[in-house]
């Protein structure tokens, strides 16, 4: 009898410590990932911008694109694996997926994938590579004038000066939005910042030319969300490279 239930209770315990399973919406996402990955790898052009979203076949061709994402992310179009760290749920139709990918120089890079829902489903809106953080913080000058940046943006937004905000972004942001699709991204996704009552500054992470700023804005509707600036440095000074939402109880 104690030989059994020494066995009930070690299967217990391991049952416990599983990993939670990922949700539907999560397997279809990392689903769409996956099959974009293999298509690259075997060179299949068509497959993997048949992945791509309506809004990235309206600014690339097939060829266009799959030039690229070779010219500019070679881990991805040639990888040996992939793995998920996280898939964060913005609402029902937006998604960011972090994936940890190498490629067959057995290099690995850090992808955030920025997912959109459409009538056929889950389909990749945008991609960029997460730099290796560095583990001590930008000299204080440094994140003052980063900082800097970020706050004039949120008084741009507060005054409703999306043309004076979208001032801030940088040359590769504005090449993937426009003016008028930066100001209707930041009104339906990011309300708080649009009408931020205060902020707060957490980590920052330097890296060369780019630095990473974690906030936590508080709307007026006294809702807390964090977000993660990726910034990087131009001719004019530093520039808002990508924004994303956090989850507020474990950031990436």
């Amino acid at each position: 009898m104690i030989p059994s239930l020494i066995l009930w209770f070690t299967l217990l315990s391991i049952q416990s410590i599983q990993a939670p399973a990922p949700s539907l919406e999560e397997q279809a996402i990392e689903s769409v990932i996956r099959q974009q990955l293999d298509a690259f790898t075997f060179n299949d052009d068509e497959e993997a911008y048949r992945f791509a979203s309506k809004q990235v076949h309206q600014k690339f061709s097939q060829d266009q694109y799959a030039e690229m994402i070779r010219a500019d992310y070679p881990q991805i179009t040639k990888s040996l694996r992939a793995s998920f760290e996280k898939i964060h749920l913005d609402d029902a139709a937006h998604a960011i997926a972090r994936v940890q990918i190498t490629g067959f120089n057995h290099k690995k890079v850090t992808a955030e994938y920025r997912m959109i829902r459409e009538e056929e489903g889950w389909k990749v809106d945008g991609l960029a590579i997460i730099p290796v953080r560095a583990s001590a913080a930008p000299d204080p000058p440094l994140l003052q004038e980063i900082q800097s940046v970020i706050r004039r943006q949120l008084d741009a937004f507060k005054k409703e000066d999306y043309k004076e905000a979208y001032r801030f972004t940088s040359t590769s942001f504005q090449k993937q939005f426009s003016k008028d699709r930066f100001e209707t991204m930041i009104r339906a996704r990011f309300p708080e910042m649009a009408r931020a009552a205060s902020t707060r500054i957490g980590r920052a992470f330097l890296d060369n030319a780019r630095a990473t700023v974690e906030l936590d804005v508080t709307g007026l509707n006294a809702r807390i969300i964090a977000v993660e600036y990726r910034m990087v440095f131009e001719e004019e000074g530093w520039k808002i490279d990508a924004l994303t939402l956090l989850d507020p109880l474990r950031r990436f």
